[in-house]
């Protein structure tokens, strides 16, 4: 796939703040989840990956998968990063 760096760029300036907004959110959602009155929000997610020891790790697993997501798309050496500086 053939990507010009001003589509570069523009993905990284849409997808950069989105994931790193998404990752705070998942933060805050493991914050959350010390409390446990609270509804789950990741039902979907638990059926693949059952509570471990009682301790639900399920926002943690989307943490990690959302900052490699970001590194790999929007880090210093990610792949739109890389595109857009191609003269």
């Amino acid at each position: 796939m053939d990507l010009d760096p001003g589509t570069a760029k523009l993905a990284i300036s849409i997808l950069g703040p989105f994931l790193s907004a998404y990752g705070f959110l998942f933060i805050l959602r493991i914050v959350m989840s010390w409390y446990p009155k609270l509804p789950p929000l990741l039902f979907l997610t638990r059926k693949v990956i059952p509570p471990l020891g009682g301790v639900d790790v399920t926002p943690v697993v989307w943490f990690g998968l959302i900052s490699f997501l970001n590194e790999i798309l929007v880090g210093p050496q990610g792949l739109l990063v890389l595109l857009s500086r191609q003269v």
